[in-house]
Parts: C-alpha cells; sequence; structure tokens
C-alpha cells in the first residue's frame, strides 16, 4: 500500500502542535471555525472576526462545541455568526456582548447584550438577561430572567419567555414596540410596554400591569393587541399623570385582563381617553373606561367603539356617584355581571345599544 501523502504545512502542524490544537486547525476553513471545549473562546472568535474582515460581504461562523466557555466580547460591526452544536444545555458561554450584530446567534446557553441586532437570535437560554436596545431582526424560541427589558423593536419577537420578576418585553419606560410581538410569555409585572401604530402583539401572556398598563411606562398605547392576558391593571390600567390627557388609540381583540384594565384611572386629576376599539374582550370590575373612588377621569369618547365585551360592575364609562366615567362612543352587545345599578352610561355622542345587565336584561340608551 502506497503512504499515505499530506501536505507539507498539515504535516508540520501535526508535528508541532497537540493532538487537540491539530485537530481544530484541520477542522477550520476559510470562513470557518471550530472551537472544542478548552479552547480559550475569545480567541476562537477573533480569528472569526479576521475572517469576516471587509464588512458585509464577509461572513464567517464560530461553531461552538459542547463544552463551558468564559465570555466573547466584540467591538464595532459583527459579521460573525455564534452557533452551537448539540445539547444547548451543555454549549455554555460566560456572556456574548456586542456593539452591532449581523450575524447568526443559535443554540446556546448565555447571556446576550448588544446595542443593536440585525440578525436572526434563535434558541438562546440563559439564566441571566438576554439585553438590546434596538432590533430589526428575528429573536425565536429564547429564555432569559429578564427578557429585553428596554428596548425599541422593530423586527419579530416569537415564542420568548421572560422567567424573573423584572418587567421585561420592553417594560421599562424607553421602550417601544413597532414590530410584531408573539406567543411570548412574561412573569414579572410591568412586562410588553408602549406600544406604536404598526406594533402587534399577539398570543401573549403576563401578570398584573402589563401590556402598556402605566403612565409612567407608556407615553401612547397604539397599534394592535390580539388574544393577550394580562392580570389587574393591564391595558393602561393605571393613569397618575396629571399634565395631560392619555389617550388608547390601540386595537384590543379577544384580549383578557382582570380589574382596573383597559383604560383605568384612579389619580387625582388624571384623564384616560379611550379612543380606540375593543372586540370580544374582558375585563373584570372597573374595565374599558372606568375611575376608582379616589379621583381621575375617564371617558369613552366620540368615534371609539367597544363591542361583544365583557366586565364587572362599574364598567363601560359608567358614571355613578365617585366615578368619574363618561360615554360618548359606541357600546354594543356588550355585558356586565352588575346586578342592581345601572350599568352602562351615555353622554353626548354616546350610545349604548344591545348590551345586557347582570340580570340579562337588555339596555339601549342615547
Amino acid at each position: 500500500m502506497a503512504n499515505l501523502k499530506v501536505s507539507p504545512d498539515i504535516d508540520t502542524l501535526l508535528q508541532s502542535a497537540s493532538i487537540e490544537a491539530a485537530r481544530n486547525n484541520i477542522l477550520d476553513t476559510r470562513s470557518v471555525i471550530i472551537c472544542n471545549d478548552g479552547d480559550n473562546i475569545q480567541d476562537k472568535y477573533d480569528e472569526a472576526v479576521a475572517l469576516a474582515a471587509g464588512g458585509a460581504t464577509n461572513r464567517a461562523d464560530l461553531i461552538v462545541m459542547s463544552g463551558t466557555y468564559s465570555g466573547i466580547t466584540g467591538t464595532g460591526n459583527n459579521y460573525v455568526s455564534i452557533i452551537g452544536v448539540g445539547n444547548r444545555d451543555y454549549i455554555q458561554i460566560g456572556g456574548i456582548t456586542l456593539d452591532v450584530n449581523y450575524g447568526l446567534i443559535e443554540n446556546v446557553f448565555s447571556s446576550i447584550s448588544m446595542t443593536s441586532n440585525y440578525a436572526d437570535i434563535k434558541g438562546v437560554i440563559s439564566n441571566t438577561s438576554v439585553s438590546m436596545l434596538e432590533n430589526f431582526g428575528d429573536i425565536i424560541d429564547c429564555s432569559a430572567t429578564t427578557f429585553l427589558s428596554d428596548i425599541e423593536n422593530y423586527g419579530l419577537i416569537e415564542g420568548c419567555e421572560s422567567t424573573g420578576t423584572v418587567r421585561s418585553f420592553g417594560g421599562f419606560s424607553s421602550s417601544l414596540n413597532d414590530g410584531t410581538i408573539k406567543n411570548c410569555t412574561a412573569s414579572g409585572q410591568d412586562s410588553f410596554g408602549k406600544q406604536g401604530v404598526n406594533g402587534v402583539t399577539q398570543n401573549c401572556t403576563s401578570v398584573n400591569r402589563s401590556f402598556a398598563a402605566t403612565s409612567s411606562n407608556a407615553s401612547f398605547v397604539r397599534g394592535t393587541y390580539k388574544n393577550c392576558k394580562g392580570g389587574n391593571n393591564s391595558f393602561f390600567g393605571i393613569n397618575t399623570d396629571t399634565s395631560g390627557v392619555r389617550t388608547i388609540e390601540a386595537t384590543f381583540i379577544d384580549c383578557t385582563a382582570g380589574a382596573n384594565s383597559f383604560g383605568f384611572v384612579n389619580f387625582v386629576g388624571a384623564e384616560t381617553q379611550f379612543a380606540g376599539s375593543a372586540l370580544n374582550c374582558t375585563s373584570g370590575d372597573k374595565g374599558f373606561a372606568a375611575a376608582g373612588t379616589t379621583g381621575g377621569t375617564s371617558k369613552i369618547i366620540n368615534g371609539a367603539i367597544i363591542e361583544n365585551c365583557v366586565a364587572g360592575s362599574a364598567s363601560f364609562g359608567t358614571f355613578n356617584g365617585s366615578f368619574g366615567s363618561y360615554n360618548e362612543g359606541a357600546v354594543l352587545r356588550c355585558r356586565t355581571t352588575e346586578i342592581g345599578a345601572t350599568p352602562f352610561s351615555a353622554t353626548g355622542t354616546g350610545i349604548v345599544r344591545l348590551c345586557l345587565d347582570g340580570d340579562f336584561d337588555e339596555i339601549n340608551l342615547g
């Protein structure tokens, strides 16, 4: 049998390097760097960055095998994809910190911190946080204790979860969703913050004070919320702003919340106006433009429509005694569980049509 010939470069490498180093370098290519357990992942990342030098036309992949690694830090624009191979739980990286990211990050157990993201991030799990200031890519099937708390989202966030008690999915005041968030879950109050006109939040679940819940974390409530579920004081259920009128312009479809939701106010000098629409939604007591006993004013204004919705007592712009609520819009085919009081109201241009009280008696006003 003839002797096997190898190139002089590989022969020199095999003679001078350890078996592990030789194996790693043989597997590396002009666009792929392999990182094995025991390697310095920062060095490997830097090698991949060197391969991707030249900007957006050059890309490189850092393939990370099972192991426990220190962190990765990159400056400037990142064109390196970081891809875990194998069981994600055993591909543990001590943090990925980048400036502007254009590289896929997939199937790793690591915290993430970056300024801007333009690429896909898939299947990343962290027991600390995933954070970025703005997102234009797809973030799919990811989870962290604190997840995207302060973010402007113009891309897609889907199938993700926040497992801690800190507000997530844009819960802080500087955040904005003008993209799509769907099939996501948050376990911390004040999650899912303010939303722009292009924003869609769909099939998401959270706890109390969620979905653009408060005047401190939502300067406006716009876009579409569909099939979302929150607890008490959700869907702009807390307004403490006395500097001007806060307006709800969103469309709510098939959404559910606890008491004091969909435009509740209970603060002297604050005013909330419901100017959007709600279809097939459910609230507890004091839902859909209601005011509490402490003070404040809540109105369903002319042009707003609340249709086929259900709520408890003192809801739908009802004004009685200390409740500063008014209905100048249209409440259609809605039902309240309240018994023994006037459960609906119509002031000015307001109308109530084909609604039912707690005794299932039909109510038509205005």
